[in-house]
Formats: C-alpha cells, sequence, structure tokens
C-alpha cells in the first residue's frame, strides 16, 4: 500500500529525493510507543461511542497490542515507503485485521491533533524522568553538604575573593537554582498535560467523538479547548525547551567553576579520576574532558531553543510542516541533556 494511499488524489507518486527530505520516519520512532497508546485510547473511545463494535475494538487492540511489544523487543522493520510513523502504523494493523476493520481506527482523528497527543505524552514522560533525576542530585549535593559545613573558602565576587564563606554554603546554592527548575517543570507539565484530540486537523469534526473520555483515560487533567490552539500552537514545546535551557545553563556554570577549581592555580578541588582522561604526550596530566563536554553539551541544548523561536515566529496561524523540525529540536534537546 506504502504512502499511495495517501496520496490517491494526487495525479503522480512522490519523488523518491523528495520522500526522502520529508521523511521524518526514523525520528518518529521517539514518539512511537506514545502513537500506539494515543490510538488505542482513541479506539476504546469510538467504541463507547458505538462508532466500533466489540468485535472491531478487540481486533484493534490486539493488533496495536503486537506492534506496540514489537517496538519494545526492538522488532520494528520500517517501509522508507512512508513519510512518517503514523500512517505506517495504520497499515500494519490494516494488514493485520483488513481495511474493513483496520481502515476505522483513525475515524475521527488526523495526524495533526495525533502528533500533538504524542508529543504531550512524550514530554510528560520525559519531564517525570528529569524531575526524578533533579531529585536525586539535591539529595546528593545536600548530603555534601552535610559533609562540608566546617570546609572554609573564600567567596568572590568579579571574580576576586570578597568574603570567607564554607564550601556547605556555596554548595546549598546549587540546590536552590535546581529546586526553581524543579517549580518550573511543574508549572509546565500542567500546561502540557491537556488533551489536543478532537482538534482533528484544525477545526474539530462532526464525528460524535467524546474529547473529555479520551482525556481520562490518557491521564490528561483537561482537554485544549480551542481546536486552532490545540494544533497551531507550540508553545508547550518551547516552554519546554526554555527549561531544559535553564537547567543547562545551570549545569554549564557549575562544569566551569569546577574546571576552575580543580586547576593547580586554585587546587579547592579534586576531580575523580573516572571522570577524567590523560593528555596523549602528558601523562601526568589529568583533563577535565567530562566537565568541558557538559558546557558543549549545555550550548547545543540552549542553541536548541533559539532554532525553535527562529520557526515559530515566522509561522502564521495554522499547521504547517516546519512543525516537524520541533520535534527534532526537543528529541535531541533530551537525549543531550540525558547524557549531562
Amino acid at each position: 500500500m506504502g504512502n499511495d494511499l495517501y496520496r490517491s488524489r494526487l495525479g503522480n507518486r512522490l519523488n523518491k529525493k523528495v520522500l526522502k527530505f520529508l521523511s521524518s520516519l526514523e525520528d518518529d520512532l521517539w514518539i512511537a510507543q506514545e502513537d500506539v497508546i494515543g490510538t488505542e485510547v482513541h479506539n476504546i473511545m469510538l467504541f463507547e461511542q458505538n462508532i466500533l463494535n466489540k468485535n472491531e475494538l478487540k481486533k484493534i487492540l490486539i493488533s496495536l497490542k503486537k506492534i506496540k511489544e514489537k517496538f519494545t523487543n526492538k522488532q520494528i522493520i520500517l517501509d522508507h515507503t512512508f513519510e512518517d510513523i503514523h500512517p505506517l502504523i495504520e497499515k500494519w494493523v490494516i494488514d493485520a485485521i483488513g481495511i474493513e476493520i483496520g481502515g476505522k481506527i483513525h475515524t475521527g482523528r488526523s495526524r495533526n491533533d495525533q502528533i500533538s497527543v504524542d508529543l504531550r505524552l512524550k514530554i510528560r514522560n520525559e519531564l517525570n524522568s528529569l524531575s526524578k533525576k533533579l531529585f536525586r542530585l539535591t539529595e546528593k549535593l545536600l548530603a555534601l553538604s552535610k559533609r562540608t559545613i566546617n570546609f572554609f573558602m573564600p567567596l568572590y565576587t568579579h571574580f576576586q575573593r570578597g568574603q570567607l564563606g564554607v564550601f556547605s554554603h556555596y554548595i546549598t546554592n546549587y540546590i536552590s537554582q535546581i529546586l526553581r527548575s524543579l517549580e518550573r517543570i511543574d508549572e509546565i507539565y500542567k500546561r502540557i498535560n491537556l488533551n489536543p484530540l478532537g482538534a482533528c486537523a484544525i477545526g474539530g469534526t462532526s464525528i460524535n467523538i467524546n474529547r473529555k473520555r479520551t482525556a481520562e483515560l490518557l491521564g490528561f487533567e483537561g482537554i485544549v479547548e480551542n481546536s486552532i490552539d490545540a494544533i497551531s500552537s507550540k508553545d508547550y514545546l518551547f516552554e519546554t525547551l526554555t527549561c531544559l535551557s535553564l537547567i543547562s545553563i545551570q549545569f554549564s556554570r557549575i562544569a566551569e567553576d569546577l574546571l576552575i577549581w580543580s586547576t593547580k592555580e586554585f587546587d579547592f578541588i579534586e576531580l575523580d579520576d573516572q571522570y577524567c582522561s590523560v593528555s596523549s604526550v602528558m601523562p601526568q596530566k589529568k583533563n577535565p574532558d567530562t566537565l568541558e563536554l557538559i558546557r558543549s553539551k549545555a550550548s547545543k541544548i540552549i542553541s536548541n531553543l533559539f532554532t525553535a523561536s527562529m520557526i515559530i515566529k515566522a509561522i502564521p496561524t495554522g499547521y504547517f510542516r516546519d512543525f516537524q523540525d520541533l520535534q527534532n529540536l526537543l528529541k535531541n534537546s533530551l537525549i543531550s541533556y540525558f547524557q549531562l
């Protein structure tokens, strides 16, 4: 079937080079599990609205479960005639149970609201993972602070020694910053945790769907009330990138402090050997490569925020393919962050 099913109204097939240019298939693997979950919930709702019968729903859910297991076990073979993962999953269902039933799974839904659901579910999971890691970090820092309450050190202004302090005081400064980031994550989470399903392409659908029910099943706190807003506005992506950038700035500054303090000129701290490398010609040197790469990766995350602002600012209200690159920016930022 390939992508021809979705291009049947057009005279010619998509040029192979153009298909490669448009394709997000490989990148979409990042949200494939969420896409299956969103489709499961959408079809449960269709059954409850008497749009699907019990037998149809059973066959659809069994086929989606098998697809999800293949994703989990990394047994998926991608069909590169498809531009993205969403119609490919639909094709796999149709291949498994036939067009008469499988062709109904997308009823009352567009790829536009489908992708928005996938991203909101993915971001929600990633923010939960990020919060756990930040809480664990604050616990480590708090323990370090308790051990160093009597370790004296200079406090700097203008990179000049200003007042006498203790290392514990300095460490709790990091904790304060991280706790503010956790507050921001909590605020963003509330705005992300809303259901865009039902917005369809942009103007809603005349099919008798139940948006509140899909919100309930997906664990969303409510719905995005305006269908244009649900499809067109990407501030939830931008907010997430902003939060990641702020955390990156904090981590980069921490890395810079540790880099300076580990030099022989300062000699405040010694970095553990397992986080350092040695020079190829000067084996007596211990290089803080881990900290240096933290600075570099933080820069990439911050630059992704700037790139996102350049993409969003030039787009009029509505849905445009430009948004596809926002997903990549978010994915790359989260991957880079979890490497920090």
